[in-house]
């Protein structure tokens, strides 16, 4: 029961009515990885390749999507990003990439990170967008068995965007950061 204040400002009434419907939606997931190590194909004695030998990259692919069933190009094409709000339910994707220098080496390593990831998901009210883009940079120097010089740096940048069905709320934020480490 509403209070005689509320009775005064209220112009409708909000029922929620819980049910067990779900919606059917058409879901599309890719995952792919690549690996690349040239160390494999070179011969360890050359020593123009001890630099080529010494890099590796590892890279990562995920795509997520889930549309209502009247999209017929959605099978055909799942790397289509027009597709119209009215049908789209959840969009996500990320990928990361990894070049190493030095993998694994005791004495020194060093890799560079492209970190890029998307979503956007329905609500209730709108849809929320989510933007990540980064890029990580990591170096490690053993000076002995007990101690490591670590540093890493983060440049990239967030965008959250919220819209809802009155109003729209964007968010910027910009990532910097620089650590050093001494590990004993």
């Amino acid at each position: 029961m509403a209070s005689e204040l509320d009775k005064a400002r209220a112009d409708y009434i909000k029922i929620y009515t819980p049910v067990a419907g779900f919606i059917t939606t058409n879901s599309t997931k890719i995952t792919q990885t690549l690996e690349l190590n040239p160390a494999v194909f070179l011969s360890k004695n050359s020593k123009k390749n001890s630099f080529i030998g010494k890099l590796n990259s590892f890279s990562s692919l995920m795509i997520d999507k889930k549309v209502l069933p009247r999209v017929a190009t959605f099978f055909v094409n799942p790397f289509n990003d027009e597709i119209g709000d009215s049908t789209l339910i959840n969009q996500a994707q990320n990928f990361r990439s990894t070049l190493f220098y030095n993998r694994g080496n005791p004495k020194y390593s060093l890799d560079y990170t492209f970190l890029s990831s998307s979503s956007k998901i329905l609500l209730t009210n709108g849809f929320d967008s989510r933007l990540t883009n980064s890029h990580v940079f990591n170096t490690r120097f053993s000076l002995s068995r007990m101690i490591t010089l670590s540093a890493k740096g983060i440049v990239g940048s967030k965008t959250y965007l919220e819209n809802a069905s009155q109003s729209s709320c964007l968010n910027n934020s910009v990532l910097q950061s620089l650590i050093f480490s001494i590990m004993m």
